[in-house]
């Protein structure tokens, strides 16, 4: 009941990664393949999928496949993911239920103050805590979506291992994190 990426295809993947790390611009034909590449490793190293919007925006910046598309920070930065996702992932999932699992009948709950902190709740644990110092908000620096989404991020670190296989309804009352999670990715 696993589904695995075979360990010569997660090679393959890190060295193409590599590979484009060291250069300033590719090929779109280059880009493309990559592509082809993580779009496959999407079938099981899931979070992936969030790191491919902005390739696959890149990449229709050229008309040609011989043009060159320049690899700007952003791109480098889902790269750095992937070569993450592939080395630490270890190319293994389980496959996840069919049935949603809502964050209410799971006792999990989280929640956000643009001044005094965050939080979280999963059946009888808890955590709080003020903001960061490199994510104070008086400086108006992150907003308030993000605010919402630090805390479900916050309690799948503490409490993900206990959600394996679990496919789970969060409710949030931000909308943009809601759009944010929906979509698996923001500006």
């Amino acid at each position: 009941m696993e589904a695995r990426l075979p360990l010569n295809k997660v090679d393959r993947i890190c060295e193409f990664i590599k590979k484009l790390c060291r250069k300033k611009s590719c090929t779109k034909r280059e880009l493309l393949q990559l592509l082809g590449h993580l779009n496959f490793a999407s079938r099981v190293i899931l979070p992936g999928r969030s790191f491919v919007s902005y390739l696959i925006g890149l990449s229709t910046t050229v008309n040609d496949l011989h043009h060159y598309v320049k690899l700007d920070k952003e791109c480098r930065v889902d790269l750095e993911f992937w070569l993450l996702f592939l080395s630490s992932w270890n190319g293994v999932n389980m496959f996840y239920s069919r049935q949603f699992y809502s964050s209410y009948d799971m006792e999990l709950f989280t929640d956000a103050s643009s001044t005094k902190g965050f939080g979280g709740y999963f059946k009888g644990e808890w955590f709080y805590s003020s903001w960061p110092s490199n994510i104070a908000y008086p400086d108006k620096t992150f907003s308030m979506a993000f605010l919402e989404l630090y805390p479900i991020v916050v309690s799948a670190i503490l409490w993900g291992s206990q959600w394996t296989t679990k496919r789970i309804l969060f409710w949030c009352d931000n909308e943009a994190t809601v759009a944010i999670v929906k979509n698996g990715s923001s500006k």
